[in-house]
């Protein structure tokens, strides 16, 4: 039997669901990771599990702000189904936008843009 990531993942925290949310070195989250890597169905099950889409790692950036910049639009749709903050500002002051290299991951944040998951940028520099 073949066991994919997906399905280490759910072994993993099956066993202790505060791993989903829990950092390494950087400050990385497993959400981080597999947005950073666009692995789309990972980063499903880790939202609908408690995943916090807006925990920032040490340099401030969001898991929106690496799927921003590694050009996954399809992850980006599905942080931002879960109020990923669109204006969540790492410590270059930039938001996800800022971020984004492509055309179609600028389309994604634009068009999945709304009011749900704005959180007013002042609110994400207090720390």
């Amino acid at each position: 039997m073949y066991i994919g990531i997906l399905d280490e993942v759910k072994i993993i925290t099956a066993s202790d669901k505060k791993l989903i949310n829990t950092k390494g070195n950087l400050g990385n989250t497993a959400l981080f990771w597999a947005a950073s890597g666009g692995y789309t169905d990972i980063c499903e099950y880790l939202c609908s599990n408690g995943a916090d889409v807006n925990l920032a790692n040490s340099i401030k950036d969001t898991p929106l702000h690496s799927a921003a910049w590694k050009n996954h639009p399809q992850v980006i749709t599905i942080l931002l189904s879960h109020n990923a903050n669109t204006r969540a500002k790492n410590k270059a002051g930039q938001i996800p936008n800022d971020l984004a290299r492509s055309v179609e991951s600028r389309r994604a944040l634009n068009s999945n843009f709304s009011s749900s998951n704005i959180i007013m940028a002042e609110d994400s520099d207090s720390d």
